[in-house]
């Protein structure tokens, strides 16, 4: 099952992740004292290599936002820098960048609210 962060969007189950396979020697039995321990032993360890999987997968996910943040960051800064340059009106309100930014601006709110929530509020970005 794939974990999400508690009104955060889509949880990320499309995770292409290989489990290990353990044989049991025959001698044992599933009935033995040791069968139940065994059991919640290898649950445990399955339900581990999971959450690794999770996030290492985040992790690479993270890496490639954080480029993508500095990119749009980048193109932000040219855009400044243009307008400072060219101050006709037609310049300020480009076609169509309103309606970009109407769209991106709330995914960026809720990306930047579940990655402080994710980090357990010990960080929270500013109000806009």
């Amino acid at each position: 099952a794939g974990h999400a962060v508690p009104g955060c969007g889509h949880s990320w189950m499309g995770v292409l992740a290989t489990y290990s396979t353990l044989f049991v020697p025959l001698s044992s039995s599933l009935g033995s004292s040791k069968a139940l321990p065994f059991s919640l032993w290898l649950k445990q360890m399955k339900e581990l290599e999971q959450e690794k999987d999770f996030l290492l997968q985040g992790l690479e996910l993270v890496e490639h936002a954080r480029e993508w943040y500095h990119q749009q960051i980048q193109a932000v800064q040219e855009r400044q820098s243009h307008l400072g340059k060219n101050k006709t009106t037609h310049d300020f309100f480009p076609e169509g960048s309103q309606s970009h930014l109407g769209r991106l601006l709330p995914k960026l709110q809720e990306v930047n609210r579940c990655l402080a929530e994710l980090l357990g509020g010990k960080w929270s970005p500013p109000p806009p």
